[in-house]
């Protein structure tokens, strides 16, 4: 009897092989992959900060991308430690040089993104309109749980100070705000 060693094993039986600590899949594969629970709570609470949902156009699938600031490392290290079974390729740095007057300094971020899968499409079509602007879904209140609402609060966006509400409209903002109170009140949070 032949043994098989693990990365052919897990290519013939489930479409994915092991490239370093990134995961390939078959193309064939992809169309099963499912999100866990624990992942989809995190990704509506990233969704309400800096994560992003991209979706070229209707024929093809959404990626998710994952992007901050080079000073929080370790919080994009930790997402990806979540998401490395739905990448292709590790976190990346990122330089961009700001020539404006009043700038004139270099910013340097760090970024992942997962494949563009079936699973995320649902994504795009709750928190993005159909001219591509991101919103509040109307059920927001049943998506975010207690750990999507960690996610959002350690989302260090711009402000860190307080949560990123500013991308969306001002009736989306007073209903985040509402669903906020009515957590903290719920989870008895003190602040």
């Amino acid at each position: 009897m032949k043994l098989l060693n693990i990365k052919t094993f897990l290519y013939h039986s489930w479409g994915f092989s092991l490239r370093g600590r990134v995961i390939s899949y078959a193309t064939s594969a992809k169309a099963f992959l499912q999100i866990t629970p624990l992942l989809h709570e995190i990704i509506v609470g990233s969704m309400l900060g800096d994560l992003t949902a991209e979706r070229p156009n209707s024929n093809r699938n959404t990626r998710l991308i994952f992007k901050q600031s080079a000073a929080h490392k370790e919080y994009i290290d930790h997402l990806f430690s979540l998401f490395t079974l739905y990448c292709g390729s590790k976190p990346i740095v990122l330089s961009r040089f700001d020539s404006r007057l009043n700038r004139m300094k270099t910013y340097v971020s760090i970024k992942f993104q997962t494949f563009s899968l079936p699973c995320f499409n649902v994504y795009k079509e709750l928190f993005y309109n159909a001219d591509g602007v991101k919103i509040v879904p109307s059920n927001i209140m049943d998506l975010l749980t207690a750990r999507g609402l960690a996610y959002w609060f350690m989302d260090p966006s711009p402000g860190w100070d307080s949560l990123m509400i500013n991308p969306f409209s001002l009736k989306e903002s007073g209903v985040l705000n509402t669903l906020m109170t009515f957590s903290l009140r719920h989870l008895k949070v003190k602040l």
